[in-house]
């Protein structure tokens, strides 16, 4: 591991990412006194993979998704404090608000409001922000919640929060019947986002599979690209079609918190925050 600069693989991170990257890091570690940038370095991935693997695995693929043919400059200097200093320098410089650590990213603010209109709202109101993600965030989610299952979490973390459970908050019956058409349209917008383009353009064109007929039995009819949304969750496996419950509970969650305890809201969101950030407050 280099002792100048910030460690890369294969060259300098895009600016983008690295203004990404140490907004995330550089509040929550804090160099020791006369601590080596090898060692600094080095506990702070040991402690971000231990507490936050999400987080750490998304960090990774962003510094090492984008590397170009480069490398940092040293400084002379091998304290972690120099170290920071000189490589955020850049980032200070063109920091946004949207970089800052403690804002509540534009897509989790985008989410709280969908989430309080009426289940009367088209889908494109109601699910739009979905657009906004990412498919590596998506599976990354579902990864997260599998992970959070396995290490002690409520089996039904990996299903439809008040479609297969409700964890004791009492839903109306129709606010019950309402949620399985809206299910049906962020599973649209988010397989949308998975494939690229617009599911539901020329959908209708093929049959339907077995898996389509038996989802056609429990899913709307009239919704266009239902069939297709299925068959192309499917085929991606497990990380995607959890990271569709990930994003449909904190949904649910937002919607329903003034409903249920702080402890299930916080578990419903935890793959939400770990990968995309805070939601807001109150």
């Amino acid at each position: 591991m280099p002792s100048e600069g910030i460690p890369t693989a294969g060259g300098t991170p895009p600016r983008e990412a690295l203004i990404d990257a140490l907004a995330e890091l550089r509040d929550d570690f804090t160099p020791q006194p006369d601590e080596s940038a090898d060692r600094y370095w080095l506990r702070v991935g040991l402690a971000l993979g231990l507490r936050r693997p999400g987080r750490a695995q998304l960090l990774l693929e962003r510094l090492e998704g984008g590397a170009v043919a480069a490398t940092t400059a040293g400084t002379g200097d091998d304290t972690p404090a120099a170290d920071l200093e000189s490589a955020t320098t850049a980032v200070d410089d063109a920091a946004t608000d949207a970089t800052i650590v403690d804002e509540v990213p534009v897509r989790s603010m985008l989410l709280v409001r969908a989430a309080a209109l009426p289940l009367t709202e088209p889908p494109e109101t109601a699910f739009g922000w979905v657009l906004g993600l990412r498919p590596d965030e998506i599976t990354l989610m579902g990864r997260i919640l599998d992970g959070l299952v396995a290490g002690g979490a409520s089996p039904d973390l990996g299903r439809g929060f008040g479609l297969a459970w409700t964890g004791g908050v009492k839903l109306s019956r129709t606010e019950l019947d309402g949620l399985f058409g809206r299910f049906t349209e962020l599973e649209l917008a988010l397989a949308s986002v998975l494939a690229g383009h617009d599911i539901r353009e020329g959908a209708g064109a093929t049959r339907p599979g077995l898996s389509g007929m038996v989802q056609s039995w429990f899913m709307p009819k009239s919704v266009p690209g239902a069939y297709e949304a299925g068959r192309l969750l499917e085929r991606m496996g497990g990380p995607a079609q959890r990271g569709l419950i990930a994003v449909w509970n904190t949904w649910a969650a937002v919607r329903y918190r003034p409903l249920m305890p702080a402890a299930l809201h916080e578990e419903l969101i935890r793959a939400w925050v770990t990968v995309v950030g805070r939601l807001p407050e109150g």
